[in-house]
């Protein structure tokens, strides 16, 4: 199951960059070396689900009859190991027809129990010749309430890691272990679901059949394909159907929307048509867009789950839709075994979000790299997941890996290889590992069987080594040389560790630029490059296509810098209404962050206002660490009693919420942040807060969008020549 990135809040995080370790050289595993996963003498091959839901008592009945296989090279084993949720419970256990004896561990750290099934009595008792076996399992559970899962939402989105049962409908997702699975498995399904007469159930695969029996509705669903996991939806749905080119396209709604429906089938079957062009034929009978009772943002097999608000935002259609829907292919038909890391969320990311930015042209696409080098460099710059070894997106700074660099990867990857032989591999991988999990070695092993080159340099240090390049300059020089000629000196300094890169250099002079790259490979590297044409500067990486940790400098004030600092501090007023105006503000974005909340009266303000990013909410008037602080805003905002004037704009006081963040002039690494308005929508305008967190000012009036902007950063790889050199 994999999770939507398009709206979800892009927090960041600048942390200090004095200590880049030294690292062990990373080594690339070789495929053959990698665990695929399943380590089990039985693989359970199909499983055909049977549950009923009561709503109302928040509990379930079921029997899973399960079809074993004998692993090839092991033969009969007398356990089978399995995970159940922990508000689940096994009523009866029988192998073959025979009953057959079980023992539970205690939930460990996922709330996941440990059964094993003891088969040798059951096998030395059935007479079922062949390899395969049949394993019947009879559980019942219950489950948490909707509004219960609604109070753990964080950041605007739903986390959810269990089943759930309320008078909205019912949630199990896959990764809930809400039916008896081993880990990693791969498998086909046939389920039926009964549930009260009103509401409709979905599944992956292909709608077999929906009836009626007395109060219940009861839905079967079926696979055709192995799959990672089965999830169960039910709702008041409204459905509509139609087919394309031989797949169903649905959409279950909680009303009828003609408008919502028809826009997002006509841009399911352009995505649908953009991918079977671009990397093989559409895996499944049926696409889905599901509407959802929480927050959420999801890809499964053969459909996509989004929260009410989430589907109707208007953008999601042409962003988040399509990244689901290139899920079809990355996560959700070639799986992900992620003993060598989650690759999926890259490489999905790289054929959506950032194609989408590419077909707007250059600018788009180069603003979409810049914004996955800042959320990196705020988020992860001393992080030391790896490629290789990021699994989930739970935290921000796993995030900022697993999209960020991965997808940044990706590009680089393109640029060295070039478009023709990376279209051939992506094709390729998909191909080769369609229905199979898959790891960065098939990813690899793809791409050099296109180019017929060995990759395993690029792979060692982008995926295996865990970091960033940081780059600087220093040293140019210019010389003229016979025949009108210049040659330009430039000294490259990476911080350890080093890196195989290729630069990409412009060079700029009066008549127009120059672009080539150059290969550094050491510490310290003096480059040469020549013009015919006097040069006016000289700039490493213009375009960003270059994962690499930008400096201090290079990154603007932001949100996201507070958002992503865990030292951080919400400072509040003291008392009286701006405190009660203010602290639901504060109490949000502590809990979604994890900033310490404090005021005025605290003996350490001074301390955290030089030391920490701090966040400060409320006008001069409200709070007065405004006023410490105030003199380094003077150049960004100008307030009086009548409006607030911002990047040349000026707004209304009344009916404004305003937010700006700056440098820390006494510690660069940090922003201070300020937060005031008088507003009867002042808490709900500070939720979107997150949603904006990547600019540097944003003014909220009435329900509309939001004036907001980014104050620009430094280039430190650019030397512009002096007048004087170019003579």
């Amino acid at each position: 199951m994999t999770d939507i990135s398009s709206y979800t809040v892009s927090s960041t995080l600048i942390t200090i960059l004095l200590l880049i370790p030294v690292l062990t050289l990373a080594v690339f595993i070789p495929k053959e070396s990698v665990a695929n996963g399943v380590d089990s003498s039985y693989r359970v091959l199909s499983h055909e689900i049977s549950i009923t839901v009561d709503v109302e008592n928040r509990t379930s009945s079921a029997l899973d009859v399960m079809t074993l296989r004998d692993a090839a090279d092991k033969g009969p084993d007398p356990a089978l190991i399995l995970f159940l949720r922990d508000g689940s419970k096994i009523d009866s256990v029988r192998y073959n027809g025979i009953e057959a004896a079980y023992d539970i561990e205690a939930p460990n750290k996922m709330r996941l129990q440990k059964i094993t099934i003891n088969l040798e009595v059951a096998t030395r008792l059935g007479n079922k010749a062949g390899p395969e076996k049949e394993l019947a399992i009879e559980f019942h559970g219950s489950y948490e309430d909707i509004e219960d899962a609604r109070a753990r939402i964080q950041r605007g989105i739903a986390y959810v890691d269990d089943g759930m049962v309320g008078p909205e409908g019912i949630y199990f997702p896959s990764n809930a272990y809400w039916y008896p699975r081993q880990e990693n498995e791969l498998a086909l399904f046939r389920a039926e679901f009964k549930v009260p007469g009103e509401l409709t159930s979905m599944s992956e695969g292909r709608w077999v059949s929906s009836d009626k029996e007395g109060s219940e509705r009861i839905d079967q669903w079926e696979t055709t394909k192995p799959i990672d996991g089965l999830n169960f939806v039910a709702s008041r749905f409204h459905v509509t159907k139609e087919v394309y080119k031989g797949i169903n396209l649905y959409t279950f709604f909680f009303k009828d929307d003609p408008a919502l429906t028809k826009t997002y089938l006509d841009k399911t079957r352009y995505y649908l048509d953009l991918y079977t062009e671009k990397l093989g034929p559409y895996p499944f009978s049926k696409f889905a867009v599901v509407e959802n009772f929480l927050p959420t943002g999801y890809g499964m097999p053969s459909f996509t789950l989004l929260g009410s608000h989430v589907l109707r935002l208007p953008f999601i259609p042409d962003t988040s839709l399509g990244h689901e829907i290139a899920h079809s292919w990355w996560g959700n038909s070639v799986f992900i075994d992620d003993s060598f890391g989650n690759w999926s969320e890259a490489l999905t990311t790289y054929t959506s979000d950032y194609l989408y930015e590419r077909i707007k042209g250059n600018d788009k696409a180069r603003n979409f790299r810049i914004s996955k080098l800042r959320g990196y460099k705020n988020f992860a710059p001393n992080s030391p997941i790896s490629l290789g070894n990021f699994t989930d997106a739970t935290t921000t700074a796993s995030r900022a890996i697993g999209y960020n660099k991965g997808t940044m990867l990706f590009g680089m990857l393109e640029d060295t290889i070039g478009k023709e032989a990376f279209a051939k591999g992506l094709k390729l991988f998909y191909t080769n590992n369609r229905f199979k999990s898959a790891t960065w070695n098939d990813i690899r092993q793809a791409f050099e069987e296109t180019t017929g080159t060995d990759l395993a340099w690029f792979f060692n240090q982008w995926v295996a080594q865990p970091g960033a390049p940081r780059l600087s300059i220093f040293d140019v020089t210019i010389d003229a040389n016979k025949g009108n000629r210049y040659s330009i000196g430039l000294t490259v300094e990476q911080i350890r560790p080093v890196y195989r890169l290729n630069l990409p250099v412009v060079v700029t002079t009066d008549n127009g630029t120059k672009r080539t790259i150059v290969e550094i490979d050491k510490k310290r590297q003096t480059v040469h490059i020549d013009v015919d044409e006097k040069p006016t500067s000289i700039e490493i990486d213009p375009d960003y296509t270059l994962f690499r940790l930008l400096d201090d400098d290079e990154v603007p004030p932001s949100f996201s810098v507070f958002f992503g600092d865990k030292n951080g501090v919400i400072i509040m007023p003291d008392s009286g209404g701006p405190k009660s105006k203010y602290a639901p503000i504060a109490e949000l974005l502590s809990k979604d962050y994890g900033q310490k909340i404090v005021s005025y009266a605290d003996a350490e303000i001074e301390e955290y206002a030089s030391q920490r990013s701090i966040l400060i909410l409320g006008s001069m008037d409200e709070n007065p660490v405004n006023k410490l602080v105030w003199q380094y805003f003077e150049d960004t905002i100008q307030v009086n009693q009548e409006k607030v004037t911002i990047a040349g704009k000026s707004y209304p006081r009344t009916d404004s919420l305003v937010g700006v963040a700056i440098k820390n002039p006494l510690n660069p690494e940090k922003n201070i942040c300020i937060l005031f308005g008088d507003t009867d929508n002042t808490l709900k305008n500070g939720k979107r807060l997150r949603y904006f967190s990547n600019k540097s000012y944003v003014v909220f009036q009435g329900n509309g969008s939001p004036d907001k902007g980014l104050f620009p950063g430094i280039k430190t790889l650019k030397y512009d020549f002096p007048a004087r050199d170019q003579n």
